[in-house]
């Protein structure tokens, strides 16, 4: 979960102040390599299921991702991209 602190100029922007991993609650304030740890979700569930069209947003840290991967029964497929 992200909070956001507002800056006023010409046009208002956010940056992001904080994230929340969703999972344990562990909040990273701060620098970006910090905030690099979080790790941000999104998902939107197709027709027909149960969730149709609801859209989840959430944030994991590394520790709570590796924690639901070791529960799946069949490893997600992972690359290395750099």
């Amino acid at each position: 979960m992200k909070t956001y602190k507002k800056i006023k100029k010409k046009i208002i922007e956010k940056k992001i102040q904080s994230i929340t991993c969703n999972g344990c609650g562990k909040k990273v304030e701060g620098e970006y390599s910090e905030m690099s740890k979080i790790e941000s979700f999104s998902h939107t569930f197709g027709y027909g299921s149960k969730r149709d069209g609801d859209k989840v947003e959430f944030d994991l840290c590394e520790k709570c991702v590796d924690k639901i991967f070791k529960q799946f029964k069949i490893q997600p497929i992972t690359k290395k991209i750099y």
